[in-house]
């Protein structure tokens, strides 16, 4: 992952010396300038820098990243299956093996996912019955039904940075977080990484039940008659295959079969997800907006762009994250390009994270627990002692 140190405001030298509420010194450091009040460039400016070739969908380039994606998948199992499991005796030997396996393969399965992604935007091809296919293809063998969650994501997109209704990573108010039990506290801002994908799919977010499975959730609810039915078919499709993982596959292989090459690689690919939804958008200088101030381009200027070394090639360049947040029809192969070109546009508004993923979580755990409870225009702030 790429490493460095965090980029401070160009009118601050070093840390900002300030006191908390208890009296006490802390030292805040400025990543990026703190930029929430309204651009005066408009999202037809920001589309008007972009070249035009960068909104060509390619079908046949998109099809051979697809397939690249499934190529890893195989080749990882087939070589750790075949070569590397069968020629260890030792039982220490073969954990770190299947760590190393899990790793591995958990980061391909992300990959799959986020190829699977752009159907979901429209963005893998221009065509939405392909998109539809290859989006099925791509998340019901990592378990995610794909319009559910293509409908959920949407919601995102159309909600991103907004404090009442954002979908992921949707900022804690002060008050809700003083009322929140410890458990729930501990697994929202510690524990999320293990597991909170899956829970996030079979609850939604804790504001509102959202069930990527359920048909008496919101999503399904309140969605038109024609997604209602993509819905069901996705769902469907993924209770088909998780029968036959849980039931078919150990019985011919064994559960061991299942838990070797299927469960640890499942986590990872969550812990995956779980990562960098939050660091694209959580961060101390980021604004969060409430309705009487939030605006498209507002939500999408409050995104974070970061480098995940040799990952962002394995996870199609979803690091890219504000031009994607602003238009999110251009291919991830052209997302590189398009975002070199809106960066002049946005000025002092473009985010770029040259901090290792490993230290903003550190910084993100000690400094974005909640948001004020008042305010249009508001920032994360860190618990006190009180809180704690």
């Amino acid at each position: 992952l790429a490493m460095g140190k965090l980029n401070q405001d160009p009118s601050v030298e070093g840390p900002i010396s300030t006191k908390n509420e208890n009296g006490e010194g802390v030292e805040e450091f400025v990543e990026f300038p703190k930029r929430g009040e309204k651009p005066a460039f408009s999202i037809q400016d920001v589309r008007a820098s972009i070249p035009k070739h960068c909104w060509e969908r390619n079908t046949f380039k998109s099809i051979t990243y697809f397939i690249r994606d499934y190529a890893q998948i195989i080749i990882t199992f087939s070589i750790f299956h075949f070569y590397v499991f069968p020629n260890i005796s030792s039982g220490i030997l073969f954990f770190f093996a299947w760590i190393a396996y899990s790793l591995i393969q958990g980061s391909f399965m992300w990959g799959l996912f986020v190829c699977g992604h752009d159907c979901g935007h429209r963005s893998f091809c221009p065509n939405d019955t392909v998109n539809n296919i290859f989006g099925e293809l791509c998340h019901i063998p990592i378990l995610v039904p794909f319009h559910s969650w293509r409908l959920s994501h949407g919601l995102h997109h159309k909600n991103h940075g907004n404090v009442e209704r954002d979908e992921a990573f949707s900022a804690v108010t002060q008050a809700d977080y003083d009322n929140m039990l410890p458990g729930v506290r501990i697994f929202r801002y510690h524990a999320y990484l293990i597991g909170g994908w899956t829970l996030y799919l079979i609850y939604g977010m804790p504001s509102h039940f959202n069930s990527h499975f359920s048909f008496k959730s919101d999503l399904y609810l309140k969605s038109s008659p024609a997604d209602q039915k993509l819905m069901r078919q996705s769902i469907y499709l993924f209770w088909i295959f998780f029968l036959n993982l849980v039931i078919v596959v150990p019985y011919f292989f064994g559960y061991s079969f299942l838990l070797t090459y299927y469960v640890g690689a499942y986590f990872v690919f969550g812990f995956w997800i779980s990562l960098v939804t939050h660091l694209h958008h959580t961060h101390p200088d980021a604004p969060w907006y409430r309705a009487e101030e939030w605006d498209y381009q507002r939500g999408a200027l409050t995104t974070i762009n970061r480098d995940y070394g040799i990952i962002e090639h394995i996870h199609h360049n979803v690091g890219t994250h504000t031009v994607h947040h602003y238009f999110s029809r251009i291919p991830h192969y052209n997302l590189r390009e398009a975002d070199r070109a809106i960066k002049p546009v946005l000025g002092d508004y473009y985010k770029r994270s040259d901090v290792s993923a490993f230290e903003t979580i550190k910084l993100v755990w000690n400094t974005c627990r909640f948001v004020p409870d008042e305010g249009n225009v508001v920032y994360y702030q860190g618990p006190s002692k009180k809180n704690e």
